[in-house]
């Protein structure tokens, strides 16, 4: 009896350890899986994966470092915020420590990878009803300063000084948008590309084929936001699919690091370098002199005066309105007697001559033309007839640039046009997504509207190097023209825009940038044909700033103001022959590295939180600080200097870097320049 009581509890023993042992293996195997824990009684619950958590109890997700520190802080739709989630099994070829699924049955199923070989994490949001659209969120309050994203009607740098209201995005003509549309929204304008970075190394980039809207800071939210939804939105949906939304978010240690990952990741640098001769001479254009009426005699009376006070090679610009109507490749007859031989005059006094062009055709000017070529057109969403878009003056149709008998027709007119009056090139613009209706048919589906501009892009390349629209398009070697500017001092389309817009530009991948005319567009609010001269102070600090950009380009002349402005503008060109050499130099840059030619300062100090927040100083390569004066009736600045060591060209001093200059004086006819006396680093 003993010997088989012994026996029993050396049994029960055995059983304890083993019972003991199977709940320690299955407590590990719990611990070891993406984590998905009720709360409370209606189902809500938290989720970790990699870097990421979740409480659906508050909507909040948070990516936090391997040091517990959160570098993101995201919210959740607030519908997911009261609803039950199921667990979903892992993709095929998906394992359970790098895939995360959760399903809520009447909304959403989000899925979230974390990659293995860099530290990105795949967020993707599927509506499983018409009941859902996907919309997260992601804090911008902090010490964090953002930057990317697209060119804005009202520009700040960093982004978080803006206020944009949620919208689809595409690119905009502001000027058309503010001026036609009357629309003075914040909306994105002519270049947009769908990633973000910010000064703590943190990026997200946004699938392309998601039907995106965006907002940012919205009414003050400090909120970046993104929804992917096709209701009343321009992205097509023919098969009548559900809005998803997908992204990624990476990490790097800092800003420069994330904004080279993105590069190496997601856009390509440019594939060489655009005409030089654009950067190298100084260009003059009918814009903002002329907006009606423009006629031969017109033209060469300003080019005649123009060689009064530059006698060196430049470029001149025909703008609009020159031709009987858009789309017809030639020069009114009746305001141009003989234009071929007023190009030949033009050349004769060393201007290389170019003329803008769209990629629409007139309708009420044109019916002829408009009908032999209706199948070149983007149509009506039934395919029967050309779809119609207000542009200046009328109604146009809009080239299908997808469809190869349209392509090979545009650059047949083209290489006539050019031929036919010896242009040089050509400059386009207004191939903006706006003009694209929502409801369309083109040749090749368009599931996001801006592929229309890689399209457009790609195939007028080898007649022109300026257009005023950016998607996706880095890779060209093409310079994007600003949208036309406002002559104010403001950040809504005026001079105070200027520099956040190329510095944007410079970090999307587009370093070769025009940033339109000196003085802006001279309009006189919504009057498109009234031209008004800008305001002096106002030109003479566009024109300071102008000079240190890649491209200097006239319109209102300075000989609408006075003899002084003359002298002052041919001591700023004799300034920009100084620099030209640096503006060659970082432009080659740029094509080997993909650097931009105008820097923000965190480019050579990317942990300096001051560097990180200066919006109104830029670089040209890493050796030459511009910090021109933007507000009327200024003489003192506050100028911060990087690391380094930087000579004052104003005051023949050197300076360290790490210090702000405060109220540093500078006369109008002055700039604030500083040229690196010790390379950084050294």
């Amino acid at each position: 009896m003993r010997f088989s009581r012994n026996r029993k509890i050396k049994l029960y023993k055995i059983l304890g350890i083993l019972i003991t042992a199977v709940i320690v293996i299955l407590y590990i195997l719990a611990a070891l899986k993406p984590k998905v824990t009720p709360l409370y009684a209606n189902g809500v619950v938290e989720a970790n994966i990699g870097d990421v958590r979740f409480d659906f109890s508050t909507g909040v997700f948070t990516f936090t470092n391997k040091e517990q520190n959160v570098y993101l802080k995201g919210f959740v739709s607030e519908t997911l915020r009261s609803t039950s989630a199921l667990s979903c099994k892992p993709k095929s070829k998906a394992s359970d420590k790098n895939y995360l699924c959760l399903v809520w049955i009447r909304y959403a199923k989000l899925e979230v990878i974390q990659h293995e070989h860099d530290s990105c994490h795949d967020v993707y949001w599927t509506s499983t009803s018409r009941d859902f659209t996907p919309h997260d969120c992601f804090t911008l309050r902090g010490p964090h300063h953002w930057f990317g994203g697209s060119l804005l009607s009202s520009q700040y740098m960093p982004l978080q000084y803006a206020d944009v209201p949620m919208q689809p995005y595409i690119t905009n003509d502001i000027l058309f948008k503010s001026k036609v549309d009357k629309d003075r929204t914040n909306v994105f304008g002519n270049v947009v590309e769908r990633f973000w970075i910010n000064s703590n190394g943190v990026g997200i980039v946004v699938d392309s084929s998601v039907p995106l809207h965006v907002s940012l800071n919205e009414s003050g939210s400090s909120l970046l936001c993104f929804k992917g939804d096709y209701n009343e939105s321009p992205f097509p949906n023919p098969n009548n699919e559900p809005p998803f939304l997908k992204y990624t978010i990476c990490k790097e240690d800092n800003v420069k690091l994330m904004r080279d990952f993105f590069q190496r990741t997601h856009f390509e640098k440019p594939q060489g370098i655009p005409d030089l001769s654009v950067m190298q001479k100084v260009t003059w254009s009918t814009k903002a002199k002329y907006k009606s009426g423009l006629n031969q005699d017109l033209v060469l009376k300003y080019s005649s005066n123009v060689t009064k006070i530059d006698s060196r090679k430049m470029n001149f610009e025909i703008y609009e309105p020159y031709s009987s109507a858009y789309g017809n490749f030639d020069f009114r007859s009746d305001f141009f007697r003989n234009s071929a031989q007023m190009v030949g005059v033009l050349k004769e006094n060393k201007f290389d001559v170019s003329a803008v062009l769209t990629p629409f055709v007139s309708v009420d000017n044109n019916t002829k033309n408009f009908a032999q070529n209706s199948a070149f057109f983007i149509h009506d969403n039934g395919g029967k007839a050309p779809t119609l878009t207000g542009w200046y003056g009328g109604l146009v149709g809009i080239l299908d640039f997808s469809n190869p008998k349209t392509q090979e027709w545009y650059k047949q007119k083209l290489e006539e046009m050019k031929s036919n009056f010896n242009l040089k090139n050509f400059t386009f613009h207004g191939c903006e997504t706006n003009f694209i209706p929502s409801s369309h048919k083109s040749h090749q589906f368009l599931k996001n509207p801006c592929t229309f501009i890689q399209t457009f892009v790609s195939n007028v390349i080898q007649y022109g190097c300026q257009v005023t629209c950016g998607h996706k398009t880095q890779k060209f070697p093409v310079y994007i023209h600003l949208s036309s500017r406002d002559s104010t001092w403001s950040h809504y389309n005026g001079l105070n825009s200027i520099i956040p817009a190329v510095l944007t530009l410079g970090i999307l991948g587009y370093p070769y940038i025009i940033p339109d005319v000196i003085g802006g567009n001279g309009f006189k609010g919504d009057h498109l044909n009234v031209t008004v001269l800008p305001e002096r102070e106002l030109y003479i600090r566009w024109l300071q700033l102008s000079t240190y950009l890649p491209v200097m380009k006239f319109s209102i002349p300075p000989w609408d103001y006075d003899e002084e402005m003359v002298t002052l503008t041919k001591t700023m060109l004799k300034k920009r022959e100084s620099i030209l050499p640096l503006l060659q130099k970082a432009a080659r840059e740029a094509e080997h590295t993909g650097a931009p030619i105008i820097r923000p300062l965190w480019w050579v100090s990317p942990t300096d939180p001051d560097a990180l927040a200066v919006g109104n100083q830029f670089l040209v390569g890493e050796t030459l600080l511009v910090a021109p004066v933007l507000l009327p009736g200024t003489t003192e600045i506050d100028i911060y200097l990087p690391e380094g060591t930087w000579h004052d060209e104003i005051n023949d001093k050197d300076w360290d870097g790490k210090q702000w200059l405060k109220s540093y004086r500078v006369e109008l006819h002055q700039i604030a320049t500083f040229t690196q006396a010790r390379t950084i680093g050294t």
